[in-house]
């Protein structure tokens, strides 16, 4: 996507800086939720890495959904106009093309929530939750 926060050095800067920030708060001692699409390996490589060096605990919580309700989700806060997001159909349409499978490794620590079983979710991000 040419131009704005979608080009490929501006993704490279934010996660660059989500990474410094999710690592001077980890070292504070605080638990850490990094909200991004990580559509790529090379994305969450660096943080994965953060927590092993870390030795602390990571969970990858892998939120899908149909490309049909998210196309249909984009359209209607596009319509809305209330949301200061850049994102529209062509952004989502270049995103489902990046997607990169999870690894391995990665997939150990994947909590996939699908947007069909909404129902589910409250229970499972308890069990992900510290007692």
């Amino acid at each position: 996507i040419p131009g704005g926060i979608y080009t490929e050095s501006a993704g490279s800067r934010t996660y660059q800086r989500l990474h410094e920030l999710a690592r001077q708060l980890l070292m504070a001692g605080f638990e850490v939720i990094v909200d991004a699409t990580f559509l790529k390996q090379a994305q969450r490589a660096p943080f994965l890495q953060l927590a092993e060096q870390l030795q602390l605990p990571v969970h990858i919580l892998a939120l899908q959904a149909d490309p049909a309700l998210l196309r249909q989700r984009v359209a209607a806060r596009l319509a809305r106009a209330d949301d200061a997001s850049e994102a529209d159909l062509a952004v989502l349409a270049a995103q489902l093309r990046q997607i990169e499978p999870f690894t391995e490794a990665e997939s150990r620590q994947v909590w996939l929530f699908r947007a069909e079983d909404l129902a589910d979710w409250a229970q499972r991000l308890r069990e992900l939750a510290p007692s």
